[in-house]
């Protein structure tokens, strides 16, 4: 990289930390696993030809299935969903079709994940902390993502809005979740890994994701997540794997599994 490249990406941060900065950068935080606790947004979704969802994720769960994110419509409830199977795999669903990618993310450190995905030939791409992981070609080629449906962070819906289930439920900290219409370059992503706060989602902004919150996710200001030095990910704590929440239920933001 260049010093006159260098200087541009800085700029670009710079300018990302400036356009939000009177915005309170926030984290949520899911600390038993239950199937009251999430946000909720119907018709958040229009028709898509095209998809990118990043987001930040903290967790220590070592071997549970985590829901990120899931969106039913009402002929087809996994139209999306992000999804952790168990330990070091993350799914990405398109129109009821999955890919996946190796995620060694359960680590109690914050990692950065987009999901890309375009209609022609069904391109999709994971990336993980600004490194793409998997890409490839074949995911429901040819299909549009449909509109008329609900989004909702933290629980996998069985059925439309609700059917929610207890072992799928996410548990951890989530922050800086957005949707575009679009499909976002390697460049984008990068520029996004270096700030927590970007909230610049067109089909999604995490800012607006506090006016659908249910239950009892916990809300942290500010944020814990640091974003990408260029070097390595500046996160805090990184506490040591547990087995899993399923037997205690419980996560402490300071110190991981309790």
């Amino acid at each position: 990289m260049t010093n006159i490249q260098r200087s541009l990406t800085a700029a670009t941060v710079a300018f990302i930390a400036m356009l939000h900065a009177t915005r309170a950068s926030f984290d949520l935080g899911w600390t038993t696993k239950d199937t009251e606790s999430y946000a909720i947004f119907p018709a958040a979704i229009p028709e898509l030809s095209e998809l990118s969802v990043c987001f930040w994720m903290r967790t220590t769960d070592w071997d549970s299935e985590l829901v990120v994110l899931s969106y039913a419509t009402p002929d087809n409830d996994n139209e999306i969903v992000i999804y952790l199977p168990g330990e070091d795999k993350i799914r990405f669903y398109v129109a009821g079709q999955y890919k996946e990618a190796v995620a060694n993310v359960r680590d109690g450190r914050f990692h950065q994940i987009c999901m890309i995905w375009r209609k022609q030939l069904g391109n999709w791409a994971i990336y993980i902390d600004a490194s793409r992981a998997s890409a490839g070609i074949g995911l429901s080629s040819g299909v549009t993502i449909k509109d008329d449906g609900v989004l909702v962070i933290g629980q996998e819906q069985d059925e439309l809005a609700g059917d929610f289930d207890y072992n799928q439920a996410y548990i951890g900290e989530l922050s800086d979740l957005n949707v575009f219409n679009r499909s976002l370059t390697d460049n984008e992503v990068n520029v996004m890994s270096r700030t927590c706060y970007y909230d610049g989602g067109n089909v999604l902004r995490w800012y607006d994701v506090r006016g659908g919150l249910r239950g009892n996710p916990k809300f942290y200001s500010p944020t814990a997540c640091q974003g990408f030095d260029g070097e390595m990910i500046n996160r805090n704590a990184a506490p040591v794997r547990t087995k899993s929440f399923l037997a205690s239920d419980h996560y402490n933001r300071n110190g991981g599994a309790i």
